[in-house]
């Protein structure tokens, strides 16, 4: 490639799995941020790196009708890059993110069902990023790719009881000393109320903690917990009431940093497709359980379950729940899957399985399932590459995948949730 930048006049052909479009220099692919297929963009290239071309969109030449994003902060904030999408071509991405992921594991076959999206303000659990500069506070959510923090005044995905929160949050912020610095903090409503974790902060002050006092009951938050730097769980500095969750009609009590699902909706979804598909009436064996949120059910109505999750404290809660009301049904145990993931042996007593790992997927316990005698796996996953990976283990080991299910919780992200159903042939 010559030295000096070289302009050229491509058309976007698809969009690529970050939701830029793609365009063609020189047999490699280019990306091209906001930009539509169909479009024609003229770019400059300005350099090559191990990557590929690095190239500068100049002008649109030829448009394609998009879609009006729906917040003012589109294009700056990262959180939500597909908000131009027309509603056709937003749906067909969200499907081709597993489409790639499948047939680059020579998945062909796989018929892939109709995306469902969840609605507008669904969004429960929303993290943020906040710092000081000259004295103002800033707010936010971090820019594409980047660490700066992009102001915000609301967010239209999250639901309206997080949303009303972000102004009063950033007038709390300027006054705690222990934010003195550039913090995150996580927001996540229950049932009822909303909690506050601070993270990776300095120790609140006793002043700290009685300005959070203060707004925890003019906002009337259920809690406020802070994560010290480093470590993994969070403190809890204040609870009015129990920060729980509901789970089949039930109110679990969940601690401060608990996986949960981004949406109520996702999470319900996801519950009605496990219930459906564990009609055996042996136990049944849900790995990475997490509280229990997809098992829990179950127990409930009387199927007896072993739920196993590196997660101490949430391992606790589903023993609290149990001793309250599952009894024998719910044996939870803390394992480390990755380290430890179960033998064959173990498995002997089970034919159904829960799967709802991490993005990294289970490869590691996929190998097991196999071998074993298991005959039923419900396997969630958040991530195509991580799903289609392990799908291919399980098919070729001898499953076939009988339901799937695609559900866009992440709205105007990249992001979406799989849930599949695999059965020994």
């Amino acid at each position: 490639m010559p030295e000096n930048s070289i302009f050229v006049e491509s058309e976007i052909l698809a969009l690529g799995s970050g939701g830029d479009g793609v365009a063609q220099f020189e047999g490699q692919s280019v990306f091209v941020p906001r930009a539509l297929p169909g479009e024609f963009w003229r770019l400059k290239v300005t350099r090559r790196n191990r990557r590929g071309f690095v190239i500068e969109p100049i002008e649109r030449l030829f448009q394609v009708d998009e879609q009006t994003p729906i917040c003012k902060h589109f294009g700056r904030c990262g959180g939500c890059k597909l908000q131009h999408l027309p509603p056709q071509i937003y749906r067909r991405f969200k499907a081709l993110r597993l489409r790639r992921a499948l047939d680059q594991h020579q998945l062909f076959s796989v018929e892939l069902p109709e995306v469902e999206i969840a609605p507008l303000r669904s969004r429960r659990r929303i993290r943020m990023a906040y710092t000081k500069i000259d004295g103002s506070a800033q707010l936010g959510f971090r820019a594409a790719n980047s660490r700066d923090i992009v102001a915000v005044e609301a967010c239209p995905i999250a639901v309206s009881e997080i949303d009303a929160l972000i102004q009063p949050l950033r007038r709390l912020l300027a006054r705690l000393e222990c934010v003195g610095k550039p913090v995150e903090l996580m927001l996540t409503q229950g049932n009822p109320g909303i909690e506050l974790v601070l993270l990776d902060c300095t120790k609140p002050s006793i002043a700290d903690i009685e300005e959070l006092a203060v707004f925890a009951q003019e906002e009337n938050l259920a809690r406020i917990s802070w994560r010290p730097i480093g470590e993994r769980d969070a403190l809890t500095i204040l609870e009015r009431y129990p920060m729980a969750v509901t789970v089949e009609g039930t109110l679990v009590a969940i601690a401060p940093t608990s996986f949960l699902q981004a949406t109520r909706w996702c999470e319900e979804k996801l519950r009605s497709f496990v219930a459906r598909s564990t009609h055996e009436r042996g136990p049944i064996l849900d790995l990475f359980s997490g509280f229990g949120a997809l098992s829990l059910g179950l127990a409930m109505n009387r199927r007896k379950v072993m739920a196993l999750d590196v997660d101490q404290s949430a391992i606790a809660t589903l023993r609290a729940v149990a001793s309250r009301a599952l009894g024998a049904r719910m044996d939870a145990q803390v394992r480390d899957l990755y380290k430890n993931p179960l033998q064959i042996a173990e498995l002997e007593r089970f034919s159904t399985v829960i799967l709802d790992p991490p993005r990294a997927g289970a490869p590691q316990q996929i190998e097991t399932l196999v071998r074993a005698a298991i005959t039923r796996i419900i396997y969630v996953s958040c991530h195509p590459g991580s799903f289609a990976r392990d799908a291919k283990r399980l098919i070729d080991g001898g499953f076939v995948l009988r339901e799937l299910s695609v559900l866009d919780q992440f709205l105007y992200s990249v992001e979406i949730e799989i849930a599949a159903l695999f059965e020994r042939a």
